[in-house]
Protein backbone atom coordinates (compact mmCIF):
# COMPACT_ATOMS: atom_id res chain seq x y z
CA UNK A 1 0.00 0.00 0.00
CA UNK A 2 3.02 2.42 0.47
CA UNK A 3 3.70 1.87 -3.39
CA UNK A 4 0.25 2.74 -4.61
CA UNK A 5 -0.17 5.93 -2.79
CA UNK A 6 -2.21 8.46 -4.81
CA UNK A 7 0.75 10.60 -6.87
CA UNK A 8 3.48 8.31 -5.76
CA UNK A 9 4.65 7.08 -9.27
CA UNK A 10 3.07 10.14 -11.58
CA UNK A 11 5.01 13.52 -12.21
CA UNK A 12 4.80 15.45 -8.53
CA UNK A 13 3.25 18.66 -10.26
CA UNK A 14 1.88 17.76 -13.77
CA UNK A 15 -1.55 18.04 -12.95
CA UNK A 16 -0.93 21.47 -11.46
CA UNK A 17 0.69 22.57 -14.73
CA UNK A 18 -1.70 21.33 -17.61
CA UNK A 19 -4.08 22.92 -15.49
CA UNK A 20 -3.10 26.55 -15.84
CA UNK A 21 -1.50 26.08 -19.92
CA UNK A 22 -5.32 24.86 -20.32
CA UNK A 23 -7.20 28.15 -18.68
CA UNK A 24 -4.34 30.28 -20.34
CA UNK A 25 -5.19 28.70 -23.54
CA UNK A 26 -8.96 29.30 -23.21
CA UNK A 27 -7.99 33.34 -21.83
CA UNK A 28 -6.32 33.94 -25.11
CA UNK A 29 -8.91 32.65 -27.59
CA UNK A 30 -11.59 34.45 -25.81
CA UNK A 31 -9.44 37.71 -26.10
CA UNK A 32 -9.03 36.98 -29.93
CA UNK A 33 -12.55 36.36 -30.35
CA UNK A 34 -13.17 39.60 -28.98
CA UNK A 35 -11.04 41.30 -30.86
CA UNK A 36 -12.22 39.79 -33.79
CA UNK A 37 -15.76 41.23 -32.68
CA UNK A 38 -14.67 44.27 -32.64
CA UNK A 39 -12.81 44.78 -35.54
CA UNK A 40 -16.15 43.55 -37.42
CA UNK A 41 -18.30 45.86 -35.41
CA UNK A 42 -15.69 48.82 -36.79
CA UNK A 43 -16.24 49.00 -40.39
CA UNK A 44 -16.90 46.95 -43.18
CA UNK A 45 -13.31 47.46 -44.52
CA UNK A 46 -12.06 45.38 -41.73
CA UNK A 47 -9.33 47.67 -40.56
CA UNK A 48 -9.62 49.70 -37.77
CA UNK A 49 -7.89 53.18 -37.57
CA UNK A 50 -5.08 53.79 -35.93
CA UNK A 51 -5.33 56.40 -33.00
CA UNK A 52 -3.09 58.88 -34.56
CA UNK A 53 -4.96 58.86 -38.02
CA UNK A 54 -8.02 59.64 -36.67
CA UNK A 55 -6.57 62.38 -34.61
CA UNK A 56 -5.55 63.90 -37.88
CA UNK A 57 -8.93 63.74 -39.41
CA UNK A 58 -10.40 65.37 -36.51
CA UNK A 59 -7.83 68.02 -36.27
CA UNK A 60 -7.88 69.01 -40.05
CA UNK A 61 -11.96 69.10 -39.65
CA UNK A 62 -11.96 71.92 -36.90
CA UNK A 63 -8.95 73.14 -36.61
CA UNK A 64 -7.59 73.90 -40.14
CA UNK A 65 -6.54 77.04 -40.73
CA UNK A 66 -8.47 79.26 -43.89
CA UNK A 67 -6.94 79.53 -47.68
CA UNK A 68 -4.84 82.20 -48.23
CA UNK A 69 -6.92 84.92 -50.38
CA UNK A 70 -6.05 84.59 -53.36
CA UNK A 71 -3.72 87.18 -55.67
CA UNK A 72 -3.99 88.21 -58.77
CA UNK A 73 -1.72 88.73 -61.02
CA UNK A 74 -2.87 91.66 -62.72
CA UNK A 75 -3.42 94.14 -60.14
CA UNK A 76 0.21 95.45 -59.99
CA UNK A 77 0.09 95.61 -64.40
CA UNK A 78 -3.28 97.41 -63.14
CA UNK A 79 -1.88 99.47 -60.56
CA UNK A 80 0.87 100.95 -62.62
CA UNK A 81 -1.12 101.73 -65.87
CA UNK A 82 -3.43 103.68 -63.48
CA UNK A 83 -0.54 105.70 -62.10
CA UNK A 84 0.88 106.34 -65.77
CA UNK A 85 -2.42 107.53 -67.27
CA UNK A 86 -2.78 110.01 -64.41
CA UNK A 87 0.36 111.13 -63.93
CA UNK A 88 0.93 114.37 -66.46
CA UNK A 89 3.31 114.40 -68.85
CA UNK A 90 6.69 116.60 -68.84
CA UNK A 91 4.52 118.85 -71.82
CA UNK A 92 1.51 119.04 -70.00
CA UNK A 93 3.04 120.30 -66.65
CA UNK A 94 5.18 123.09 -68.62
CA UNK A 95 2.01 123.92 -70.06
CA UNK A 96 -0.15 124.11 -67.27
CA UNK A 97 2.66 126.68 -65.59
CA UNK A 98 2.72 128.82 -68.59
CA UNK A 99 -1.15 129.15 -68.03
CA UNK A 100 -0.27 130.13 -64.79
CA UNK A 101 2.12 132.47 -65.56
CA UNK A 102 -0.60 133.82 -68.30
CA UNK A 103 -3.34 134.61 -65.88
CA UNK A 104 -0.67 136.53 -63.67
CA UNK A 105 0.33 138.61 -66.65
CA UNK A 106 -3.22 139.44 -67.64
CA UNK A 107 -4.01 140.99 -64.57
CA UNK A 108 -0.99 143.17 -65.47
CA UNK A 109 -2.12 143.57 -69.02
CA UNK A 110 -5.41 145.29 -67.50
CA UNK A 111 -3.66 147.33 -65.06
CA UNK A 112 -1.17 148.65 -67.90
CA UNK A 113 -4.44 149.60 -70.38
CA UNK A 114 -5.93 151.63 -67.26
CA UNK A 115 -2.77 153.45 -66.98
CA UNK A 116 -2.64 153.87 -70.73
CA UNK A 117 -6.14 155.17 -71.46
CA UNK A 118 -5.84 157.72 -68.88
CA UNK A 119 -2.52 159.00 -69.05
CA UNK A 120 -2.82 159.00 -73.16
CA UNK A 121 -5.91 160.58 -72.34
CA UNK A 122 -4.52 163.43 -70.31
CA UNK A 123 -1.60 164.02 -72.96
CA UNK A 124 -3.81 163.94 -76.12
CA UNK A 125 -6.17 166.23 -74.61
CA UNK A 126 -3.38 168.90 -75.06
CA UNK A 127 -2.05 167.80 -78.56
CA UNK A 128 -5.59 167.81 -79.53
CA UNK A 129 -6.69 171.21 -77.90
CA UNK A 130 -3.30 172.90 -79.61
CA UNK A 131 -4.37 171.61 -82.81
CA UNK A 132 -7.62 172.84 -82.93
CA UNK A 133 -9.34 169.55 -82.84
CA UNK A 134 -10.98 169.97 -78.64
CA UNK A 135 -12.30 173.01 -76.83
CA UNK A 136 -10.51 174.09 -73.83
CA UNK A 137 -13.18 173.04 -72.03
CA UNK A 138 -13.26 169.29 -73.51
CA UNK A 139 -9.53 169.33 -72.85
CA UNK A 140 -10.45 170.35 -69.09
CA UNK A 141 -13.04 168.09 -68.75
CA UNK A 142 -10.79 165.52 -69.85
CA UNK A 143 -7.94 166.41 -67.31
CA UNK A 144 -9.92 166.51 -64.11
CA UNK A 145 -11.53 163.04 -65.22
CA UNK A 146 -7.82 161.66 -65.36
CA UNK A 147 -6.45 163.16 -62.65
CA UNK A 148 -9.37 162.08 -60.47
CA UNK A 149 -8.59 157.95 -61.44
CA UNK A 150 -4.67 158.07 -61.44
CA UNK A 151 -4.13 157.46 -58.34
CA UNK A 152 -6.49 154.34 -58.91
CA UNK A 153 -4.28 153.28 -61.66
CA UNK A 154 -0.96 153.28 -60.25
CA UNK A 155 -2.00 151.73 -56.95
CA UNK A 156 -3.98 148.63 -59.31
CA UNK A 157 -0.91 148.44 -61.43
CA UNK A 158 1.34 148.53 -58.48
CA UNK A 159 -0.10 145.54 -56.81
CA UNK A 160 -0.18 143.80 -60.14
CA UNK A 161 3.08 144.45 -60.55
CA UNK A 162 4.30 142.84 -57.86
CA UNK A 163 2.25 139.30 -58.46
CA UNK A 164 4.08 139.18 -61.89
CA UNK A 165 7.63 139.56 -60.14
CA UNK A 166 6.88 136.94 -58.40
CA UNK A 167 6.29 134.32 -61.41
CA UNK A 168 8.00 132.72 -64.18
CA UNK A 169 8.28 134.87 -66.91
CA UNK A 170 10.01 132.04 -69.06
CA UNK A 171 7.33 129.40 -68.24
CA UNK A 172 6.31 129.89 -71.75
CA UNK A 173 9.57 129.86 -73.35
CA UNK A 174 10.14 126.53 -75.17
CA UNK A 175 6.66 124.54 -74.78
CA UNK A 176 7.22 121.52 -76.29
CA UNK A 177 4.00 119.65 -78.14
CA UNK A 178 3.11 115.88 -76.11
CA UNK A 179 0.67 114.49 -73.96
CA UNK A 180 -2.15 116.80 -73.42
CA UNK A 181 -0.47 119.40 -75.06
CA UNK A 182 -1.62 119.64 -78.83
CA UNK A 183 0.82 121.34 -81.12
CA UNK A 184 -1.90 123.94 -81.53
CA UNK A 185 -2.41 124.86 -78.28
CA UNK A 186 1.64 125.24 -77.95
CA UNK A 187 1.69 127.53 -80.50
CA UNK A 188 -1.43 129.78 -79.30
CA UNK A 189 0.12 129.58 -75.69
CA UNK A 190 3.67 130.54 -76.85
CA UNK A 191 2.79 133.66 -79.26
CA UNK A 192 0.53 134.82 -76.38
CA UNK A 193 3.20 134.68 -73.85
CA UNK A 194 5.59 136.17 -76.42
CA UNK A 195 3.05 138.94 -77.18
CA UNK A 196 2.13 139.57 -73.50
CA UNK A 197 5.86 139.87 -72.69
CA UNK A 198 6.54 142.20 -75.27
CA UNK A 199 3.26 144.48 -74.01
CA UNK A 200 4.34 144.54 -70.54
CA UNK A 201 8.00 145.79 -70.77
CA UNK A 202 6.49 148.83 -73.24
CA UNK A 203 4.10 149.48 -70.01
CA UNK A 204 6.74 150.43 -67.45
CA UNK A 205 7.16 153.82 -69.41
CA UNK A 206 3.96 154.63 -70.10
CA UNK A 207 3.60 154.02 -65.75
CA UNK A 208 6.41 155.95 -64.56
CA UNK A 209 5.64 158.89 -66.96
CA UNK A 210 1.93 158.80 -65.57
CA UNK A 211 2.95 158.32 -61.97
CA UNK A 212 5.24 161.71 -62.52
CA UNK A 213 2.51 163.55 -63.64
CA UNK A 214 0.60 162.79 -60.78
CA UNK A 215 3.49 163.91 -58.64
CA UNK A 216 3.38 166.93 -60.49
CA UNK A 217 -0.16 167.84 -60.09
CA UNK A 218 0.23 167.88 -56.15
CA UNK A 219 2.56 170.92 -56.38
CA UNK A 220 -0.10 173.54 -56.82
CA UNK A 221 2.16 175.90 -54.97
CA UNK A 222 4.44 175.82 -57.37
CA UNK A 223 1.50 176.34 -59.77
CA UNK A 224 0.83 179.51 -58.09
CA UNK A 225 4.04 181.15 -57.62
CA UNK A 226 5.75 180.18 -60.69
CA UNK A 227 3.12 179.10 -63.31
CA UNK A 228 5.80 179.34 -66.28
CA UNK A 229 7.93 176.61 -64.64
CA UNK A 230 5.25 174.31 -63.90
CA UNK A 231 3.85 174.53 -67.54
CA UNK A 232 7.32 174.10 -68.59
CA UNK A 233 7.44 170.75 -66.95
CA UNK A 234 4.47 170.09 -68.79
CA UNK A 235 4.23 170.45 -71.92
CA UNK A 236 8.09 168.57 -71.73
CA UNK A 237 6.07 165.68 -70.17
CA UNK A 238 4.07 165.68 -73.04
CA UNK A 239 6.43 165.61 -75.37
CA UNK A 240 8.06 162.82 -73.75
CA UNK A 241 5.27 160.83 -73.32
CA UNK A 242 4.26 160.63 -76.79
CA UNK A 243 6.57 157.87 -78.32
CA UNK A 244 6.23 155.21 -75.42
CA UNK A 245 2.51 156.15 -75.75
CA UNK A 246 3.04 155.12 -79.51
CA UNK A 247 5.24 151.80 -78.56
CA UNK A 248 2.48 150.52 -76.17
CA UNK A 249 -0.61 151.25 -78.98
CA UNK A 250 1.37 149.43 -80.89
CA UNK A 251 2.17 146.39 -78.62
CA UNK A 252 -1.06 146.49 -77.58
CA UNK A 253 -2.46 146.15 -80.95
CA UNK A 254 -0.12 142.83 -81.50
CA UNK A 255 -1.40 141.28 -78.13
CA UNK A 256 -5.04 141.67 -78.70
CA UNK A 257 -4.96 140.22 -82.35
CA UNK A 258 -2.88 137.35 -80.80
CA UNK A 259 -5.03 134.02 -80.03
CA UNK A 260 -5.86 133.70 -76.03
CA UNK A 261 -4.01 130.54 -74.53
CA UNK A 262 -6.60 127.68 -74.32
CA UNK A 263 -7.33 126.80 -70.93
CA UNK A 264 -7.54 122.94 -71.87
Amino acid sequence: MTERRTGRHRPARQSRKVWPIVVGVLVLCAAAGGTAWGLSRGGSSGAAPSPAATTTRHTSSEAAPPPAPATSSASPVSSATTSTTTTPSAALRQLTECRAALGTGQRLVAAADQNYADWSAHVYAQTDYDKGKITFKQAQGIWDRTKKAGPGDLKKYGTAKKAWDKADHKACTGLKAGDGAAPNVVKACGDRSAAMLDLIAKAGPVYTGWKGHQIQMTHTEEKSSDPDAYFKEWFGRVHHAEQPLAAYKKAQTAYRKSAACPTS
